[in-house]
């Protein structure tokens, strides 16, 4: 198995320890990869995997695969390196390549292209890390990577009800600001020159330019649409699309 970011969010920054656990929990023997970057990714290496939840992972009957997923690939990974080392133990192969302990492993699946991999395995090695502890994931970029991060775009959880009462939902990596994704219950209006978003306030009327439209709920379909439907209103707001 493995997790996304709002199986992290959702619970909330202060809560991210229980995530975790409840990973552990409901997955208890295996490979399970898990993102751990929602907020900060050395904190919870350091302080959450390798502090409050360290007994488990190491009598867990499988490997935790982490998963940083902002920031300098190289930097990143190879201070994780060094935190895992810290907190669970290292040792130096027959090979003479050092190795953290085989109940914790890394995956990088942010960035990765045919010319990062090179990079980033040349870098790591070069610094005697052994290339068994982390692998790379891959998703767009197999192809022509015209992907979400052409243009920066992603969809995110943004709100999750719990009990009747709405929590924002929402990630800030502090390996990349930029990564951060909006917190809250929002509408789409059009102001006359662009697309904003607006945050709902319980008790205030909807704008009556609310461009949103419910697609999905309670796991019924309720807005059917072909591509070419789709295409064709993302090209009635090109502006450089020519009409004539």
């Amino acid at each position: 198995p493995a997790t996304e970011h709002s199986t992290i969010t959702a619970w909330g920054e202060a809560k991210e320890l229980d995530a975790y656990a409840n990973i552990l929990e409901n997955c208890p023997e295996g490979l399970v990869a898990c993102v751990s970057d929602s907020y900060d990714v050395f904190n919870a290496v350091r302080n959450l995997w390798g502090g409050a939840l360290r007994d488990r992972v190491l009598h867990r009957k499988g490997t935790l695969v982490i998963r940083p997923d902002s920031g300098d690939a190289v930097t990143v990974l190879e201070e994780l390196f060094k935190i895992v080392s810290d907190k669970f133990g290292y040792k130096v192969n027959r090979k003479g390549w050092k190795t953290t302990v085989p109940c914790v492993r890394f995956i990088q699946g942010d960035g990765v292209n045919f010319y990062t991999i090179q990079n980033i395995t040349a870098q790591l090695t070069r610094k005697g890390w052994s290339q068994d502890i982390w692998s790379y994931g891959m998703g767009g970029a197999l192809l022509q990577q015209v992907n979400r991060d052409t243009l920066k775009f992603a969809l995110k959880c943004s709100a999750i009800d719990r009990n009747g009462k709405w929590h924002n939902v929402h990630k800030n990596p502090v390996t990349d600001p930029s990564k951060a994704s909006k917190g809250g219950r929002f509408n789409l209006v059009h102001n006359g020159k662009e697309f904003v978003t607006v945050e709902v306030v319980d008790g205030e009327p909807l704008p009556p330019t609310n461009a949103l439209d419910v697609v999905l709920e309670d796991g019924k379909l309720l807005r059917d649409q072909t591509l070419g439907e789709v295409r064709a209103i993302a090209s009635s707001y090109d502006i450089y699309n020519d009409r004539a």
